[in-house]
């Protein structure tokens, strides 16, 4: 039988995804009309196995994760396990081309994540650990300590000389910077707030009465469960304090950013 191109008609056969166990130095054929083939799961050496996608020509060899496009639709492929063991293996085949985003990893991957002080920042992936990206100017890592809501810790890199990195408020007025320690303006490069109660960031020669002084300039403020971000870089004029507050005491409380005394 040879492996003529066969019609692609009007209705392509959809992905599949096959598993084949062959016994030691087996050949075998796997019919199905394709035109892309990979290999996704696998645990065997480069030309342990031979593929064959006509009856010509040399055979093919492919590990886990490699994959193959053909220019025209086969309706098999000949697998020949070359060595002495029984191998297992799966394939996707279609017609088309197959997208697999899944990763597996486990350990520790270099980033270029700059933490401003000693390089780049290692991630360590695993089944404790999780890394996101919120925007170009904040970089927000979140990290399940135990597997459980309340083992999670956030943490901040940010474009400022300093990190804003406040959580658990208690309902307490807190400052960040005293009027004392702003003599030429202090730059607010970026700020977020949130939690389970009223959150504000604020400005003031003097401490202000609580998180809804009116006299205070507001720099970023959120309402319950309803997170809040400053929208641009603020410069808080000489002279004036930060600080920060909020409405009652939770453990959700919190505003991180970056900012920088000048």
């Amino acid at each position: 039988m040879s492996d003529e191109p066969i019609s692609r008609g009007t209705i392509q056969n959809p992905p599949a995804s096959i598993a084949v166990t062959l016994a030691a130095n087996e050949t075998r054929p796997v019919y199905y009309a394709y035109n892309y083939i990979r290999v996704t799961e696998g645990s065997y050496s480069r030309g342990d196995v031979e593929f064959r996608f006509s009856d010509t020509g040399q055979p093919s060899t492919l590990v886990n994760g490699q994959g193959v496009k053909l220019e025209e639709v086969v309706g098999r492929v000949t697998l020949t396990n070359t060595t002495g063991s029984a191998i297992t293996l799966t394939l996707d085949l279609g017609i088309g081309e197959i997208y697999d985003d899944r990763l597996s990893v486990s350990g520790t991957l270099k980033s270029e994540i700059w933490d401003g002080s000693d390089g780049p920042v290692d991630v360590v992936v695993g089944s404790t650990n999780s890394l996101r990206v919120y925007d170009a100017n904040t970089l927000d890592v979140e990290r399940l300590l135990d597997g459980t809501s309340d083992g999670i810790q956030q943490g901040q890199k940010t474009l400022g000389s300093s990190a804003l990195n406040l959580w658990a408020l208690n309902g307490t007025v807190g400052t960040l910077v005293t009027p004392a320690a702003n003599v030429n303006g202090v730059l607010v490069v970026n700020a977020k707030c949130g939690g389970s109660s009223y959150v504000t960031l604020m400005a003031k020669t003097s401490a202000p009465s609580g998180y809804n002084d009116s006299s205070a300039k507001v720099l970023v403020g959120s309402v319950v469960s309803t997170p809040s971000t400053m929208p641009h870089p603020i410069l808080v004029e000489a002279g004036e304090g930060i600080y920060y507050d909020s409405s009652s005491s939770q453990a959700t409380n919190h505003i991180v950013g970056s900012y920088t005394i000048l």
